[in-house]
């Protein structure tokens, strides 16, 4: 089991700036640098909104001047996004001279490759489809100290079926050395554990994070996810901790960062997206950590 191709997703300028976004560089950043480690072909992602779609579902009770006014906002907004998107993929490829792909040309298998596809239509929809034909699908996302998912990422999450890498603000130069394992024994967890294995047997240290009491049923024990990664033959350790709230919410990061981990990876999304904004949660608290790569499976 391996990565042989990964998605990375462009927003490209964002509604105040013609230039390309903090999020989109650390994005760029850590896709290059997994796909060069894993000799696998790179694909990013731009989808353009498409205007004549749009404006229907905004514009009930507009003149059609109004609706003329908005439909040639959202297409230049659309031209501006989109050559910030093509201008930072140029950018990196041409400054690292990276091996691009030509247009409509197959990746071969086992070597690094890179190509940009640019679409037209429903953002979130065309990312996680593209994204089911993913090993992994790559972003960055502006506010994230805000906890707030956006939408792009939720698509990720729960329509495409695979994993999703949140890079943290400055993206990543090399594959953490120490990753932290989320783990509570939920079949959200276990699928994080198992699509991340490629990942997790790069690094020197696998720690199994847990906030689970010691009466916790024996799959949730991190002692039994460690069991399971050495025979993998990955080096691990067990980090239990006690919660400060309930779920375990902001301790998770606050425990990942003590471990020395630059990498989280963890099931996304254990209650209902409304429970987990009343009440917090380990999924918002992941995306408002900045500062790690989170690697997330719902």
């Amino acid at each position: 089991m391996s990565i042989a191709r990964i998605n990375c997703y462009l927003s490209g300028a964002s509604a105040q700036e013609e230039t390309p976004s903090s999020a989109d560089r650390a994005a760029a950043k850590t896709a290059v640098t997994l796909a060069t480690h894993f000799a696998a072909s790179l694909r990013f992602i731009h989808v353009s909104v498409d205007p004549l779609r749009a404006v229907p579902l905004l514009g009930e009770g507009m003149t059609g001047a109004m609706a003329a006014r908005l439909t040639e906002d959202l297409t230049l907004s659309a031209r501006e996004s989109r050559a910030a998107a093509e201008a930072l993929y140029q950018q990196i490829t041409e400054e690292a001279g990276l091996p691009k792909l030509a247009e409509g040309e197959t990746a071969p298998a086992g070597r690094f490759t890179v190509g940009l596809e640019i679409d037209e239509g429903v953002e979130e929809q065309l990312l996680a489809e593209r994204a089911r034909l993913a090993d992994l699908t790559v972003i960055g996302q502006e506010g994230r100290e805000a906890g707030e998912s956006s939408l792009v990422l939720e698509s990720l999450l729960f329509d495409s079926g695979r994993p999703v890498l949140l890079a943290p603000e400055d993206g990543l130069a090399v594959l953490p050395k120490r990753v932290a394992v989320a783990w509570n024994g939920s079949a959200m967890a276990s699928r994080a554990v198992a699509l991340s294995l490629p990942i997790l047997k790069q690094a020197e240290e696998v720690i199994v994070i847990s906030g689970e009491g010691s009466d916790a049923p024996t799959a949730a024990q991190p002692s039994a996810m460690a069991s399971y990664l050495e025979q993998h033959g990955i080096k691990t350790a067990t980090w239990r901790y006690q919660p400060d709230d309930w779920p375990v919410a902001r301790s998770l990061v606050e425990e990942t960062r003590k471990s020395g981990a630059g990498l989280l990876v963890m099931g996304a999304y254990g209650h209902s997206r409304m429970r987990e904004l009343l009440l917090g949660g380990a999924t918002r608290a992941a995306i408002k950590a900045h500062d790690l790569a989170v690697l997330m499976v719902h």
